[in-house]
């Protein structure tokens, strides 16, 4: 059970850190899972809402990545995930995380801007430490920054379908 707490809590790390920065390219090859359990991404080299493409089409279609897979894990292999007391929780625990990134985010959005010399093309332009503004939803008062975070986690599990459909093609890319 402790290497379900790990994915679990590491998993909902890095659910509101690739929102918040928006870190795109998400697929079953930048996912790793270390053996004790905690879940742990690779491969940054899109964010702050840059995403890739195929044909025109955006690859992307949901803020962050939370597959059925990943839910049937957290709830301990129940089989409606969405009643159980591991998922409501796991669902709290992005909310409380994201509130923490919200009451700090004045840090963050100076942060960004500061590393705007870095030469990251990612992070060239105001409208990129713009995304950050809103992605932290800056301009809200918290009541709403929380409905409005716990709304996007609620699309997100609503869109598994998508998720899956873009990890397929990628799975066929590399056969």
């Amino acid at each position: 059970m402790e290497c379900v707490d790990r994915f679990t809590y590491s998993l909902a790390g890095y659910c509101i850190a690739t929102y918040v920065i928006g870190i795109k390219d998400r697929h079953q090859d930048n996912i790793m899972l270390a053996k004790d359990g905690r879940i742990f991404h690779i491969d940054f080299g899109h964010f702050l809402g840059h995403t890739k493409r195929k044909l025109g089409i955006n690859r992307e279609r949901t803020e962050f990545i939370l597959t059925e897979h990943f839910l049937y894990i957290i709830s301990r292999g129940k089989g409606n995930f969405r009643d159980t007391y591991e998922y409501t929780s796991f669902r709290e625990a992005c909310a409380q995380g994201f509130m923490v990134l919200f009451h700090n985010a004045r840090f963050f959005i100076v942060l960004f801007r500061m590393m705007q010399c870095m030469g990251l093309p990612e992070l060239s332009k105001q409208e990129h430490v713009d995304f950050i503004k809103h992605s932290l939803m800056f301009d809200k008062p918290k009541e709403e920054a929380r409905s409005q975070f716990l709304k996007i986690f609620d699309d997100v599990v609503k869109s598994d379908l998508s998720t899956s459909v873009n990890w397929f093609f990628h799975s066929l890319k590399h056969l």
